[in-house]
C-alpha cells in the first residue's frame, strides 16, 4: 500500500494537520481540519434500571484515497482508565460493549428520546452520504461480521459493506493528502514551490464541503444541508468545497454499540481501522494512509463537570464536548424522570487519527498492527488486574480481571447463610 503520511494526524475539528517533517521554512501547516468520526446520538437502554446503560451513534467519514468497507473498533488499554480528578471513588467493573449493530437510517428523532433504529430520520440529513432514511437507496446495508470469522472478539467489533470485494457500498473516498508526500521537498520562500505547495492545499481544502457551519447550525465539514457560513482559512486557500449532492458524500452514519456497566469518570477507549474491499486497514502506524486508523475515546462525566484537561494517550487532543464532535447537543443525556428515573448523563470524547494505543493485556491486535503511543494517565481502574498496587476487585472472584457469569455463578453457589 503507498505510503501516505504516518505522523499522528490530529482528526477533529479543533485541531490543524500538521504536516510530519516538513522541510519548508516557514513550515507548511495549512491542511484543513476536519473529523474522521462523530458522535450522532446518545440514549439510554431502554428499561435499563441501572441507569449505567447507553446506546451510542456515530458517524465514519473516509479522508483516505481509497473506498473504506468495512471498521474494525478494538478496546485499547484505555478502558481501565478513569478520568484524572474525578475519581476516587470509582465503581467496580470497567464500561463494556454489550452489542453492536446498524442503525439503518441513522440520526433520528428527538434529543432524550429511544429512536435508534429503523423508521426515524432527521429531515434534511445532517450529513450527505448514506445512513439516511429521507432518500430511497441511502441505508446504511452494512453488517457486524459475525463470531468465527477472527474479526471479532473481547472488545472488537468489525462492521462490513456487503458483497465484498465489490465496493459499492463502501464509504466513497475524499483523499485529503493527495500529493502531501511531496511537501516535504517544497521551499515555500521558492516562488516556484509556493505554487506548487498551494496546488496541493487548495485541492486538499476544496475535498471539504465546507469548514464552518451548515443551515442546521452544524458542523459543515461532513456535508449538511447548505448555505454554509465558512469559516476563512489562512489565503490563499478556498474556504471549503461546493456541497456535494445529497448521498454521495464520503459519509456512512449508523454505526451502533451498546455499552453496559458505564459510570461517571469511567471510559471507553478504542482503537479504530478502516478496511479495504479485502478487510486489510487502509492504513496503520508503518503503511498506508494516516486518516484510515486511530482511536476513539468516550468518558460519561458527571453532569455538569467539564471534561478532565489533557490527553489519555501521547498524540491525541484531548476531551471535549458541543457541537464539534458530538451532533447538536447528544453530548448530554437528560434526566429521566418519574419512578425508577436517572439522573442526567454527559460525556465527552476524543478522535484521533494516525494513533494505535497499547491493546488490553493478553488481547491481541487484529492486524499485528503496531503501537505508536503511550499512556499519559497513570490512574488505571481498580478491577485492572495488570494495574500495580490496585486493590483487589472483591466481585471478581475468578480474579481474571472481570465481573462476570464465572463470579455470579460461583456467587449462587455460595447462596445462603454464612457458616
Amino acid at each position: 500500500m503507498h505510503t501516505r503520511i504516518h505522523a499522528a494526524a490530529v482528526c477533529a475539528t479543533t485541531a490543524v494537520l500538521v504536516t510530519a517533517g516538513v522541510r519548508a521554512d516557514p513550515t507548511v501547516s495549512n491542511a484543513p481540519p476536519v473529523f474522521c468520526m462523530r458522535i450522532t446520538d446518545i440514549e439510554r437502554c431502554p428499561d435499563d434500571i441501572s441507569g449505567a446503560s447507553f446506546i451510542i451513534e456515530f458517524e465514519v467519514l473516509n479522508w483516505t484515497d481509497k473506498p473504506a468497507c468495512g471498521l474494525t473498533m478494538v478496546g485499547n488499554l484505555g478502558v481501565f482508565f478513569v478520568g484524572p480528578q474525578l475519581m476516587p471513588p470509582w465503581f467496580n467493573g470497567v464500561p463494556l460493549i454489550t452489542k453492536a449493530y446498524v442503525d439503518e437510517d441513522g440520526r433520528g428523532g428527538p434529543i432524550g428520546g429511544f429512536d435508534i433504529g429503523l423508521g426515524v430520520f432527521d429531515t434534511p440529513a445532517i450529513h450527505s452520504g448514506r445512513g439516511r432514511g429521507d432518500i430511497a437507496g441511502h441505508l446504511n446495508d452494512w453488517f457486524v461480521a459475525p463470531v468465527g470469522t477472527g474479526l471479532t472478539g473481547h472488545y472488537t467489533v468489525t462492521w462490513v459493506a456487503p458483497g465484498l470485494p465489490a465496493v459499492g457500498s463502501c464509504i466513497p473516498e475524499r483523499d485529503l493528502l493527495d500529493r502531501f508526500e511531496e511537501l516535504p521537498f517544497l521551499n515555500a520562500n521558492d516562488p516556484d514551490d509556493l505554487i506548487v505547495i498551494n496546488e496541493i492545499l487548495g485541492a486538499s481544502w476544496a475535498n471539504v464541503p465546507g469548514v464552518g457551519t451548515d443551515d442546521l447550525g452544524d458542523s459543515a465539514v461532513d456535508g449538511g444541508p447548505a448555505p454554509y457560513t465558512e469559516s476563512v482559512p489562512p489565503p490563499p486557500f478556498p474556504t471549503g468545497g461546493p456541497p456535494v449532492p445529497d448521498g454521495s458524500g464520503n459519509v456512512l452514519d449508523g454505526f451502533v454499540i451498546e455499552v453496559c456497566d458505564w459510570h461517571p469518570g469511567e471510559m471507553l477507549i478504542l482503537n479504530w481501522w478502516l478496511l479495504d474491499e479485502n478487510l486489510v486497514p487502509l492504513g496503520t502506524a508503518v503503511t498506508g494512509n494516516s486518516f484510515g486508523f486511530g482511536t476513539m475515546a468516550l468518558i460519561r462525566l458527571p453532569p455538569g463537570v467539564p471534561p478532565p484537561p489533557g490527553a489519555p494517550f501521547a498524540g491525541n487532543a484531548g476531551f471535549a464536548s458541543g457541537g464539534v464532535d458530538f451532533f447538536d447537543s447528544v453530548w448530554s443525556v437528560p434526566a429521566q424522570p418519574g419512578p425508577g428515573g436517572h439522573p442526567a448523563a454527559d460525556f465527552a470524547v476524543e478522535f484521533g487519527a494516525g494513533i494505535t494505543a497499547p491493546e488490553i493485556p493478553g488481547d491481541e491486535n487484529p492486524f499485528g498492527a503496531p503501537v505508536n503511543t503511550i499512556s499519559l494517565w497513570p490512574d488505571l481502574h481498580e478491577c485492572d488486574p495488570f494495574a500495580k498496587g490496585a486493590p483487589p476487585c472483591p466481585w471478581d472472584t475468578s480474579g481474571d480481571g472481570q465481573v462476570g457469569i464465572v463470579d455470579f455463578l460461583d456467587l449462587l453457589g455460595h447462596w445462603g447463610d454464612c457458616p
